[in-house]
């Protein structure tokens, strides 16, 4: 609490105090919140004429209020003792709030700090205490103990993986039913009726399980259950126009025809009509066309008319 303000506790206004002034309450306060620093004993200054004087020399304000406080807080009801108590020898005298620690408690920041800090200290104390009486319980408890670190070293031991998608762990209780999971095996493999679906859409069964095995190693999440998750894949894939396109079978292109040696006839290919022939060579040589005839000697109609 800090020494700038007191509280305003309720039984301020409850039981033989409901009748005081509002005044007198505030005044109260302001005896309180100045005989903080003293423990509830507030020293009047010397030399006034009066406990009055020396009183309102200390709060100040409204001299009345003050006067009608002092004799309102000092008269004693008949089954309680006075609010506050003046006392001491002359020059000397105290204004002593009565029940101070009930009022104003004294308790500072550094006070608090000190108990809790006590506090602290006590604390590993009393949890040494309990952990020494561990071993006075039954022999069933120590059991069930024993049995708890077992299954939890269970729990921590490595996963191994079987190669084929699933995974096993000898930490781990198959009574549970709940597998470990996993990275993505290296080389896994899905089973052929995952796979099915992806050889009926007429699609690249080894493009999508290198694109699957990539993207899983290189996320390096953990998977349960492997095959399922390709399956999950399979399902994306088909669903998918897009992913359908990427991963499409190529079409298979027809052989290529023979090529025909130089000067071997092509083929199937179809024999020239009679002088044809003649006639082109003869263009390629640069003779005249109106010379060129047949093998029998007839005429061969060329560019000009007949020959």
């Amino acid at each position: 609490m800090r020494a700038g303000w007191v509280p305003f506790h309720a039984s301020l206004c409850e039981g033989d105090k409901r009748g005081l002034p509002r005044a007198v309450r505030f005044v109260y306060l302001e005896f309180v919140q100045k005989a903080r620093a003293y423990s509830g004993r507030l020293p009047l200054p010397a030399g006034f004429r009066s406990d009055l004087d020396a009183v309102h020399d200390v709060v100040g304000g409204n001299r009345r209020e003050v006067e009608q406080a002092l004799s309102l807080l000092t008269a004693s009801a008949p089954d309680d003792e006075p609010m506050v108590r003046l006392e001491g020898d002359p020059g000397r005298r105290v204004l002593v709030v009565v029940a101070f620690a009930t009022w104003c408690r004294a308790d500072n920041s550094a006070e608090r700090v000190r108990r809790f800090r006590e506090r602290q200290r006590q604390a590993p104390r009393a949890v040494a205490g309990t952990r020494n009486a561990l071993p006075a319980v039954t022999e069933t408890s120590g059991n069930a103990g024993e049995k708890s670190r077992e299954e939890k070293r269970r729990e921590e031991a490595p996963v191994v993986p079987t190669g084929d998608g699933t995974t096993t762990s000898p930490g781990r209780s198959r009574s549970r039913g709940r597998a470990a999971k996993t990275l993505c095996p290296e080389g896994f493999q899905p089973r052929p009726e995952d796979a099915k679906p992806l050889v009926d859409a007429k699609l690249d069964v080894d493009a999508v399980l290198a694109d699957f095995r990539d993207y899983w190693r290189g996320n390096g999440e953990l998977r349960a259950d492997w095959n399922a998750v390709f399956r999950q894949n399979v399902r994306s894939v088909l669903g998918k126009d897009t992913l359908r396109a990427k991963f499409a079978r190529p079409a298979k292109l027809a052989p290529p025809r023979p090529v025909a040696a130089v000067g071997a006839p092509a083929p199937n290919a179809v024999p020239a009509p009679p002088g044809v022939l003649a006639a082109l060579q003869a263009m390629i040589r640069g003779e005249d066309l109106t010379s060129v005839t047949d093998d029998k000697d007839r005429p061969t109609t060329v560019a000009g008319g007949t020959t």
